[in-house]
């Protein structure tokens, strides 16, 4: 079910959701439109046991705060209100990114931090067999830097909000190869957590930096978008690897809906 921002700042949406989505787009346009009331919302929905996904533009609006393109024109760095992840996230991981361009997509195999998985509370998710690493989407996501220092500290003062609502964070995944720091695309970063689980409150963000709900359906022209063809194959190779991960780390069926938010 679609949701905008004034039905998330307005609207009791809370007790009746599942899962709340914010897919890719600009996170500075989230940031203007959720920051307030909307923000209030949906950081109490999850401290209250709540569950949301972030996927790129969505994953850098769940942290502390952004650094994107620095020292470029289209730089956007500051403060973010919803604060799962302590930190920022930094992006884009690979040089090249264009706004509404396949140039700088990509086909990437991120690995898998298999303990990560089976750490996570019963009521949250369970993995009930080996994961792949699959091959998913990425165009312009970010980072997490430091994400391991917040690995189950749940006790720091660093992971514990104003609210004093105590979190802690599971690296699921990382990118491979590749990644430079934007700040200066001369510095190499390795193991670059990809895909972050923060626990906050009751409830968990997922945040990540790729598209794992993207298949190479996504762009077969229907919708006016098409990738290189060597990306586009390594898509459509590593489909079931992707669903199975998806699925992995899915969550829990607890009923209630699954609002996807759509800036207007």
């Amino acid at each position: 079910m679609k949701v905008d921002a004034n039905q998330l700042a307005n609207e009791p949406w809370e007790k009746t959701t599942a899962l709340l989505a914010v897919p890719g787009g600009r996170d500075a346009f989230f940031n203007r439109d959720l920051r307030g009331a909307g923000a209030y919302k949906i950081q109490n929905y999850v401290r209250s046991g709540g569950k949301y996904i972030g996927f790129c533009a969505g994953g850098y609006f769940g942290c502390s705060g952004i650094v994107f393109e620095p020292n470029s024109p289209i730089q956007v760095v500051g403060d973010r209100p919803l604060g799962f992840f302590p930190g920022i996230c930094k992006g884009t991981a690979y040089a090249g990114f264009r706004y509404d361009s396949e140039d700088g997509s990509k086909a990437l195999k991120i690995t898998i931090e298999s303990d990560a998985f089976k750490k996570q509370k019963s009521t949250e998710w369970v993995v009930e067999s080996k994961l792949s690493s699959p091959y998913v989407y990425y165009n312009g996501g970010g980072y997490f830097p430091d994400a391991d220092a917040y690995a189950e500290s749940g006790d720091s003062e660093a992971c514990e909000d104003k609210y004093k609502s105590k979190s802690y964070v599971n690296v699921l995944s990382r990118y491979p190869e590749g990644v430079t720091d934007p700040e200066d695309r001369t510095v190499s970063v390795e193991g670059a957590p990809a895909v972050i689980a923060c626990h906050y409150g009751k409830g968990v963000a997922i945040l990540t930096g790729v598209h794992i709900e993207f298949s190479s359906k996504a762009f077969d022209g229907t919708h006016g978008r098409t990738l290189k063809s060597e990306v586009l194959e390594k898509l459509e190779a590593g489909s079931y690897d992707r669903v199975d991960y998806a699925r992995g780390k899915g969550y829990r069926e607890d009923g209630g809906n699954a609002y996807v938010y759509c800036p207007d």
